[in-house]
């Protein structure tokens, strides 16, 4: 059939009444099979005859579009626009009139093409993308018992090693225990013998005194007595040594000790992919917080009070405010240049904060009192904490201000008691990643991303250490701009944030270091922003290096 099938009883010839019909002539008005048409066509009389093939409408029409559903007695006759639905001549009149009318016959070709076009959607397009969705599921699932076979085979192997590692030392120690055991045993039975040799002569002597003592001649006995009056000339000193046995001396707790020996496994993670928000063309202010701290260089958001910030200055001593410039803490800060280089707060309300000239991380508790240090080999910088559970420090070992060498920088990735279990530092070549890593972020997919003030670079690696790109502001060759990142942070979206002090910009990168957009620029009013920091509702928060105050933007949609 010409539109496709409709579950509709066949139309019988009119001429032969017996087989169904294909044709229908307009001219006469008849319904003929193709046998009837061929005939009809024959005869001169019908030769100017319009003979047309059989359509679906016209079938409909012959059979009717069915009764009305309000009124079943009457069929449909139309179609009502303004409803979208077929039509009797009582619901013309009545709850229908005045309203749009189509022709039935125009609105059911209407309705089949638009079911077309869904099919065509659904075939073409749905169905297809559902089921690359289906084989996009099954290769992640094909990926996670992948690696959580490799994993398992991974563990197993550490373990061995570290089996393997404890039997050396067990045989090790045994054998040495062994030696020390035989060497001690050999010395004891040297000394054992030199005085078991005095004591037999001791006895000999004894036995010759006694022989002496009851000797009849009075001559002889004097003698004899007088030649061996000094006992005491045979009396030996033996030294008899101490014995202190072996001690496993440890000041680490035996699981932690093992953990560390293990190794540190950051969790796999399923990630939901969503849709990212959009970047508003121009960010909107929310808030402007005024504050007295000089130079305020530095932005922590509060881990327990996302809508308050801890901020840094040029002075020894840090405050924690609110969008309402309210100061909810303040405590002095102990460290060689003045103000920390960083500062996080703890999920348990602790602080740490780095004292680079020190090579120190302090600890200040909840209550803001002093609770301990971590030593570090390197001048600590930047920190920020991992979704690991760990805390990710920003070191370089500053040889300029010690032996007029370049900078090297590392990142370490240690545990709150100043444990580490990873040191990046260079790339697959041997080049060194970092020259002075200043600020760090760690992203949603656990990238590690790095502002270097030195190398004037935003260098990003991902959670084992695998360099993944560098950003280095982004400006055309012959721009004479020279790009100065300070802090940076990262959003939901996983796009990355950055403060360039020198050019008075703020640049937006995606979670690739694909360049998106300026979010604030001079013309925004923002001069030399320094600290920057994205709270969990993504708010933007800034501060100004040659002013007293504090910024809040809506940068996403």
């Amino acid at each position: 059939m010409a539109e496709g099938g409709v579950g509709l009883d066949p139309v019988i010839c009119d001429l032969c009444e017996d087989k169904p019909a294909q044709f229908f002539c307009r001219t006469c008005d008849g319904n003929m099979c193709i046998d009837c048409k061929n005939d009809h066509k024959k005869k001169k009389m019908f030769l100017r005859h319009d003979v047309v093939k059989m359509t679906l409408t016209r079938k409909m029409e012959l059979d009717g579009f069915g009764y009305c559903n309000v009124h079943p007695e009457n069929k449909y006759e139309l179609s009502c626009q303004s409803c979208e639905i077929p039509v009797c001549t009582k619901c013309i009149s009545g709850k229908h009139n005045g309203h749009n009318m189509k022709d039935i016959s125009t609105a059911y070709l209407d309705a089949k093409r638009r079911i077309s076009e869904m099919m065509n959607e659904v075939d073409n397009h749905l169905i297809p993308t559902y089921r690359r969705n289906i084989e996009a599921l099954e290769s992640v699932l094909c990926n996670v018992k992948k690696q959580s076979k490799e994993l398992e085979q991974t563990v197993v192997q550490r373990s061995k090693n570290l089996t393997d590692f404890i039997h050396l030392i067990e045989k090790e120690v045994t054998q040495k225990s062994l030696v020390d055991s035989a060497k001690y045993s050999n010395q004891i039975a040297a000394k054992k013998k030199e005085i078991e040799s005095h004591l037999s002569f001791l006895q000999k002597l004894r036995a010759s005194l006694l022989e002496q003592r009851d000797a009849k001649s009075m001559t002889d006995l004097i003698l004899y007595t007088n030649e061996n009056s000094k006992l005491a000339e045979r009396e030996i000193k033996f030294q008899i040594p101490s014995f202190q046995p072996a001690y496993f001396l440890s000041d680490v707790a035996f699981e932690k000790t093992l953990n560390i020996l293990f190794g540190l496994l950051l969790p796999s993670r399923l990630v939901n992919q969503k849709d990212p928000h959009l970047v508003l063309v121009k960010a909107k202010k929310l808030k402007e917080i005024k504050t007295t701290i000089e130079l305020p260089c530095g932005l922590s958001v509060s881990y327990q009070n996302q809508a308050a910030v801890w901020v840094r200055g040029c002075e020894n001593r840090v405050y924690k405010m609110d969008m309402n410039g309210t100061t909810l803490a303040t405590f002095p800060t102990e460290t060689g240049f003045g103000r920390p280089s960083e500062l996080i707060e703890l999920k348990d309300g602790n602080i740490l904060y780095t004292d680079m000239e020190n090579k120190k991380i302090k600890k200040v508790a909840k209550n803001l009192q002093k609770m301990g240090e971590i030593k570090t080999e390197w001048y600590p910088i930047g920190m920020c904490l991992s979704l690991s559970g760990h805390i990710l420090v920003c070191v370089a070992q500053l040889k300029v201000l010690e032996t007029n060498e370049s900078d090297v920088g590392k990142i370490l990735r240690m545990n709150y008691q100043g444990n580490i279990f990873q040191e990046i530092q260079r790339k697959s070549n041997n080049e060194n990643l970092y020259t002075r890593p200043i600020c760090i972020s760690e992203n949603v997919n656990q990238d590690i991303c790095v502002s270097d003030c030195t190398k004037c670079s935003v260098i990003v690696v991902d959670r084992t250490g695998i360099f993944r790109f560098a950003y280095e502001g982004g400006f055309i060759q012959n721009d004479d701009r020279s790009f100065g990142p300070v802090e940076l942070d990262t959003d939901k979206d996983g796009n990355i944030l950055i403060s360039d002090e020198e050019n008075s910009l703020v640049h937006l990168l995606d979670i690739d270091g694909r360049f998106l957009q300026y979010i604030l620029t001079a013309k925004d009013g923002i001069s030399k922003p320094r600290g920057l920091k994205v709270d969990d509702e993504d708010r933007l928060w800034i501060t100004e290096i040659n002013a007293q105050r504090i910024k809040v933007f809506q940068y996403l949609d």
